[in-house]
């Protein structure tokens, strides 16, 4: 996805003029994922960060040895795609506001095959961290674990390192 908006227009030509009547305005995500407490849509208020898109293990966007901020609308997931190579380790770690809503962050290989899964602790809320030792060639998945209708700003930080496995 990206920043831009779909606009629906009609146009309907009768006697003596041409109307304008616009249909649509969707938000960057689907709009049926930004709803009103009375169910109906509203606009926004999600906007695609600039690593969309990032919504599928193919189009993982590469994290290996970076930090980003990226963020997360309702509905969606990001994909992360890392490479490790063999006697190297690599760490993965995320932190949020929980005030933002709850991240879930999972490790798939090559093939589509949950590996791991991150699980936040209790005295630190707003973290969450893998680690997994090479070779690995794969991707980790960000997906929210609550209702929200906001999107939730995250900092990723993905770091590949000589390891103790030689």
């Amino acid at each position: 996805m990206t920043l831009a908006r779909t606009l629906a227009i009609a146009v309907t030509t009768f006697t003596g003029g041409v109307a304008l009547t616009v249909l649509s305005t969707l938000p960057a995500c689907a709009p049926s994922l930004n709803r009103d407490d009375d169910d109906s849509t509203a606009p926004g208020p999600c906007e695609d960060d600039s690593f969309e898109p990032n919504d599928s293990q193919p189009a993982a966007s590469d994290i290996t040895d970076e930090v980003l901020d990226a963020s997360l609308c309702p509905g969606n997931e990001d994909w992360w795609g890392l490479a490790v190579e063999p006697h190297f380790e690599g760490y993965m770690g995320t932190t949020w506001d929980p005030a933002d809503g709850s991240l879930h962050l999972e490790l798939f290989d090559s093939s589509g095959n949950s590996l791991a899964q991150a699980v936040e602790l209790s005295d630190s809320p707003g973290w969450l961290g893998l680690n997994v030792d090479g070779p690995f060639s794969g991707a980790l998945r960000a997906t929210r674990t609550d209702n929200g209708q906001s999107p939730i700003p995250y900092t990723l930080n993905a770091v590949v390192d000589i390891c103790c496995n030689e």
